[in-house]
């Protein structure tokens, strides 16, 4: 297994979406998933000819099919509406992640923090009473100075969140200031909490976060606070949702202060490019019934 990530790029050059694909197989067998992609900067749903580029370009590169999920329904419309497409889930086995929690970001501030949890906004308003600062940043020196807070979280906590290399090649590689973003809440000079942002068209997603629980001492706690802040940004930009991920885990008690939403379930469908390869693996039972549901340039493919 191994990721693919493409590009897609109008007749101007101009990345305009991108999809990272699972590569799964070897020699003359290969299929693939997509989860949660393809993505695009500037529309809400998948250009027609972005899904012809995208369907050649996996005929091209010798993909047997390959399923891809999205919660956004404009998306998979297109995507369904393919000649190459059926309704069978042909990788059960590959989860599809649900029970997404969303915050949706209302114009009105005051009809927004009237839609949290009044500890919420109880911490909101501590934190600033005390003193705490939000900074923001784009730049990957500004994330690596703050990487010892999340390796050493994860430590704390048991869990792996990767390699500092893999973070900073998503800031270096990011064409726009606003789609990667660390925040830091500070209390005087010392980073207490910590968050990296990941913006997808009119969506932002709350991706890793961490808490210094040293830097923090007898300090209120500033995740409700930093989030504030962060929505109202992003809100600015265009963003209509702030997904904070799933309805469960560590940091679920800090997700229902916001009241959040659940997010649609994702819709799957798969896309057949090697017929007679796709019917073996079908007959051979290993797949079964899921509940699935001018002017651009071609896919281009890079290697990360």
């Amino acid at each position: 297994m191994k990721p693919v990530y493409i590009e897609y790029a109008d007749a101007s050059g101009d990345v305009r979406g991108f999809a990272c694909i699972i590569s799964i197989g070897y020699a003359s067998f290969k299929c693939g998933l997509v989860t949660d992609g393809p993505v695009f900067f500037h529309e809400l749903g998948c250009p027609k000819q972005a899904a012809e580029a995208f369907v050649g370009w996996l005929r091209d590169n010798g993909f047997a099919f390959v399923r891809v999920s999205h919660n956004r329904e404009p998306v998979m419309a297109t995507l369904r509406g393919l000649p190459e497409a059926v309704s069978l889930n042909a990788l059960p086995f590959a989860p599809i992640f649900d029970g997404e929690l969303a915050v949706n970001l209302d114009s009105d501030n005051t009809k927004m923090l009237a839609g949290f949890q009044q500890v919420a906004r109880q911490e909101i308003k501590r934190s600033r009473q005390a003193g705490c600062s939000v900074m923001k940043s784009h730049d990957v020196h500004a994330f690596r100075k703050l990487w010892p807070i999340y390796a050493r979280r994860a430590k704390e906590k048991s869990f792996t969140i990767g390699s500092l290399r893999d973070y900073e090649s998503m800031f270096a590689l990011s064409p726009r200031e606003d789609l990667v973003r660390v925040y830091c809440a500070c209390y005087g000079d010392k980073a207490a909490y910590s968050v990296v942002f990941l913006r997808e068209h009119s969506t932002v997603h709350y991706f890793l976060a961490a808490l210094d629980v040293a830097a923090l001492g007898s300090y209120p706690t500033p995740s409700c606070f930093l989030l504030w802040e962060a929505m109202q940004d992003y809100r600015g930009l265009g963003c209509k949702l702030c997904n904070l991920g799933g309805g469960s885990g560590t940091y679920y008690g800090l997700k229902r202060k916001f009241h959040p939403c659940v997010l649609p379930s994702p819709i799957s469908t798969t896309i057949v490019l090697r017929p007679v390869l796709y019917r073996l693996w079908v007959r051979l039972g290993i797949p079964m019934r899921g509940a699935a549901a001018g002017g651009f340039a071609l896919w281009r493919a890079g290697r990360r």
